[in-house]
């Protein structure tokens, strides 16, 4: 089970694989990992988009070419449609709404799905793996110092300190295993569930800094350790103070 910490829900988790470009994708790669994952994700959705892309264009009067493409898309949803499957050109997505109470069963989701995708194709290298978790925190007042209960938090100093805060967006990337990973650290503000509430979005984002920097028989192993260090710096974001609060609410 996940690590019980009531002042913070997990409310979204996503693992994506990116895979090189040598790796074979061709039109049959959806319809076979469908046969091969149907009985635990019976549910086949295609998803279609647009893409914008601007490159640097000499003739044009701006200097720039937008061009715009389509995209599909095809998801695989379990029966209760919490946790899913997406497939794009050489990436695969494994995610999980709310309710989120077990990480055992979300590494053997994404295990599941990586392996039956090699089954398919042989990866011939990961430009990019990431875990990413998104956390709502409650604090149950409307007005409070931020540094009484969080460690990551929007800070004015000096004359600015005087000033009140009423919104922010605050992004920090942090390194991890000798540089090899990185923790995008990024706070909100939320909608509170109680009229009396503050409430925050913690978005943590664990990928690779390089690509290639794991192989693809490593990928899992990294996913577990990805795992564990984002266990440890969304429970150093909030302090001791918020924690004890919603434990004596209990």
């Amino acid at each position: 089970m996940i690590q019980e910490r009531p002042a913070m829900q997990i409310i979204e988790v996503d693992c994506v694989f990116s895979y090189s470009a040598g790796t074979n994708w061709d039109l049959t790669v959806p319809g076979t990992f469908f046969e091969g994952v149907k009985e635990r994700f019976p549910i086949k959705e295609t998803l279609r988009g647009k893409r914008l892309m601007v490159k640097t264009d000499a003739s044009a009067q701006d200097g720039f070419q937008p061009q715009v493409s389509g995209w599909d898309r095809i998801r695989f949803l379990s029966k209760d449609r919490a946790d899913s499957i997406t497939l794009d050109e050489r990436t695969l997505w494994v995610s999980k709404a709310k309710p989120f109470d077990n990480w055992q069963t979300m590494i053997d989701t994404i295990g599941y799905a990586y392996k039956k995708l090699a089954e398919v194709t042989v990866p011939e290298g990961l430009d990019r793996i990431g875990l990413r978790t998104i956390h709502k925190i409650e604090v149950p007042m409307k007005k409070f110092e931020f540094e009484t209960y969080f460690n990551f938090r929007p800070t004015l100093d000096g004359e600015l300190s005087k000033l009140p805060v009423v919104g922010f967006f605050l992004g920090v990337d942090t390194v991890f295993n000798d540089a090899r990973d990185i923790c995008r650290m990024q706070f909100t503000p939320a909608v509170p569930e109680k009229e009396y509430s503050s409430a925050f979005i913690l978005d943590l984002d664990y990928f690779l800094a390089k690509p290639r920097a794991v192989s693809p028989d490593g990928a899992l192993v990294w996913i577990a350790e990805a795992q564990k260090g984002l266990d440890m710096i969304s429970g150093a974001c909030i302090r001791e103070t918020l924690k004890k609060m919603h434990r004596e609410a209990l």
